[in-house]
């Protein structure tokens, strides 16, 4: 390409990366906006998908010997016996019963053993509450238990999403803002994860109660979201505790860091980032061991090498920080030491991220190619 020193190799994105970094993190802040905003909208539908629920617990009780669907009729029926299916990892659990007046046999499904399921007996005596043709609810004595409902009948389903996507949803708010405002305090570079791993927790512990919700005795919808509100502080607590630990090791591990020269042709998981040629998406090995560092696709690192030039230079070797790729902190076991270099060529800045194992393996590459003796 003409006018250029170095010629771009294929897939190398345009445009500086700084502008890349800033058009992905207006994409996480609308993403994180939007969820916050279909968590809205579920919730709204929240009280009509409880109506049904609402206009059960209003019905009266029909007279003796009637049924109709406006109110709850209770008809006698005896215990045949007790089916557990296995349905993958979890059971399903189904009353044998016959009806009293019709001598009918039927099945009903109940959420789980407690309380009722696991004392009944044969021969024992229950009471079924229908309402509009359905069964609702088993008495035996003073035990009574409702029946299985799916979620698609009753407020769980846009429930359990509404707590899921909201703890998500300012999660990601939390760290767009701080990577805007406070990305330079890379001291405290481990807060802005705090609020993506304390909304996984509450928004996947949420919507896991809302849909085995039966399983608790049918505590309903609003119930749950009050019990995650009243365990957010806890879990932000806990989450910042977790990611002040992992950062804390992992700065550790960084600072152990001690260069290794490779004993041969060796192909690593390790990633370059820069607004260099050299850096090219797709590309997430590093070719060391075999004359200069060089970046390839291929796990074997056998061909497309783009070698890295002698003018790099090490600055650092540090864990991550808020402001490296979003990609490498889903993988940190693997990408979690990042050597900070230098460009010389141009003064550029220049990251490569790789894991505990591999990181001395890299470092020692580097420092060879700087110091030309490269084999």
């Amino acid at each position: 390409m003409t006018g250029s020193a170095r010629q771009d190799p294929p897939g190398v994105a345009r445009g500086s990366l700084r502008e890349v970094s800033l058009r992905r993190q207006r994409a996480t802040t609308y993403t994180a906006v939007i969820m916050v905003l279909v968590s809205a909208v579920l919730f709204a539908l929240i009280p009509l998908a409880e109506a049904d629920n609402r206009a059960y617990a209003a019905a009266p009780r029909c007279p003796a010997g009637t049924r109709a669907d406006d109110c709850r009729a209770r008809v006698p029926a005896m215990v045949l016996g007790t089916e557990d299916e296995a349905n993958g990892r979890s059971s399903a659990y189904f009353l044998r019963l016959t009806d009293l007046k019709t001598h009918s046999v039927y099945r009903l499904r109940m959420p789980g053993k407690r309380p009722l399921y696991a004392v009944a007996r044969p021969a024992d005596r229950v009471t079924v509450t229908y309402w509009k043709t359905e069964a609702r609810q088993v008495r035996l004595g003073s035990l009574t238990q409702d029946t299985w409902r799916s979620p698609l009948a009753d407020g769980r389903l846009p429930g359990g999403f509404a707590l899921l996507l909201l703890p998500l949803g300012l999660g990601l708010l939390w760290l767009c803002w701080w990577q805007r405002y406070r990305g330079r305090a890379k001291e405290h570079s481990w807060v802005s994860a705090v609020g993506i791993v304390a909304g996984v927790f509450v928004g996947s512990t949420a919507l896991t109660l809302c849909f085995a919700g039966d399983l608790f005795g049918g505590p309903g919808v609003w119930w749950i979201a009050r019990i995650c509100a009243l365990a957010a502080v806890p879990s932000i607590l806990l989450s910042a505790l977790l990611c002040w630990s992992l950062m804390r090791r992992m700065r550790g591990v960084a600072r152990n860091v001690v260069p290794v020269e490779p004993d041969g042709h060796r192909c690593v998981l390790a990633i370059v980032h820069g607004d260099v040629p050299y850096s090219v998406p797709g590309y997430p090995y590093l070719v060391v061991g075999a004359g200069p560092p060089a970046a390839t696709p291929d796990p074997t690192g056998r061909f497309a090498l783009v070698p890295l030039p002698p003018t790099l230079t090490v600055r650092e070797v540090r864990a991550l920080d808020a402001d490296d790729p979003a990609g490498w902190h889903g993988n940190p076991k693997d990408l979690g030491i990042v050597i900070d270099c230098v460009d010389t060529d141009g003064d550029h800045r220049v990251r490569i991220a790789a894991g505990r194992k591999t990181a001395p393996l890299v470092l020692g590459a580097l420092l060879e190619a700087a110091a030309g003796t490269v084999r």
